[in-house]
């Protein structure tokens, strides 16, 4: 595997996300000047939309940016769900380490770790 940011969201997140729930929708968003702030990865599953911004732990020790973060508060407060998917390296393989959810109350909660390569903790209700 590539150790772009492109080829970890591919194999850790769209591939993941897609068999989990068949019929869902996922995008990977590029980044460019046009989209500051929005998420790597905008999804739909079961009619609900989801932000999912994708962070290295080694990056500002997974943390978005304010306008990310103002973004996935807005999402949630929109009845969205809005994750921050980390990610760290593990000898020379790349692995989920976290999941940190955004709620609609404005709190942000760590939610748990992933089990294998699906996110174990995520489940829409």
């Amino acid at each position: 595997m590539g150790k772009t940011e492109t080829d970890i969201v591919r194999r850790l997140i769209l591939e993941p996300m897609r068999k989990r729930y068949p019929g869902s929708q996922w995008t990977k968003v590029p980044g460019s000047q046009f989209n500051v702030g929005l998420p790597d990865v905008i999804g739909t599953v079961e009619g609900r939309a989801i932000w999912l911004e994708a962070k290295k732990e080694s990056n500002r020790k997974g943390q978005p940016t304010p306008i990310q973060a103002d973004n996935l508060f807005a999402a949630a407060k929109a009845g969205g769900y809005a994750l921050v998917a980390i990610f760290g390296k593990r000898g020379a393989k790349w692995v989920q380490v976290g999941l940190r959810q955004y709620f609609r109350d404005g709190k942000v909660r760590d939610v748990g770790l992933a089990s294998g390569p699906e996110f174990k903790t995520f489940y829409l209700e």
